[in-house]
């Protein structure tokens, strides 16, 4: 890792901006975020054009998550297109800013990055949000209020809209 810049962040915690090779970022396997094709390609021929000048946010990835690799590696938490339009360019290294956050912040903060940038996939959001139920002790409302849902409604709309969908298929299924 080769250190990029430092500037400092609203509440004068400095923000160390630093290279990492592509090969030791891993996406997160919960990010409901879906981008369209022709928005996607737009922004490969963007950072083709201008390079990638909006850092990759991550997380290192505990040693023992590793899978017996014992190398440094580190989870996406926002900037998933980006690092993706990276590697199919060629990029060896991305600029990132490393956070050092827990799952459940790590969860929030990736929808929460997310949702100003792209689409959710209910599906996949619904899974996440079952699984922050499930793994901390938090209500729904807490959670909207976590990923930065300015109204409740707006979490609900996704949440809710995918449970009944697949309470329906459940019972077409059972049928």
């Amino acid at each position: 890792i080769v250190e990029m810049s430092s500037v400092l962040s609203a509440n004068k915690d400095k923000i160390t901006i630093v290279y990492i090779p592509l090969d030791e970022i891993l996406p997160n396997p919960w990010n409901p975020n879906k981008q369209r094709d022709s928005t996607f390609n737009a922004l490969v021929e963007s950072i083709r054009e201008h390079g990638c000048d909006e850092p990759v946010l991550v997380v290192l990835i505990p040693e023992k998550d590793r899978k017996n690799d014992m190398r440094e590696k580190y989870r996406i938490i926002g900037g998933e297109h980006r690092w993706r339009a990276m590697r199919i360019l060629g990029f060896a290294e991305c600029p990132c800013v490393i956070k050092s956050w827990d799952e459940l912040k790590q969860k929030t903060e990736s929808v929460r990055r997310n949702i100003l940038k792209g689409e959710l996939d209910n599906r996949l959001f619904t899974k996440l949000v079952n699984d922050i139920i499930q793994q901390n002790d938090i209500d729904q409302d807490s959670i909207a209020e976590l990923m930065g849902f300015g109204e409740p409604t707006e979490f609900y709309v996704h949440y809710i809209k995918e449970q009944s969908s697949q309470q329906e298929n459940q019972r077409m299924a059972d049928m």
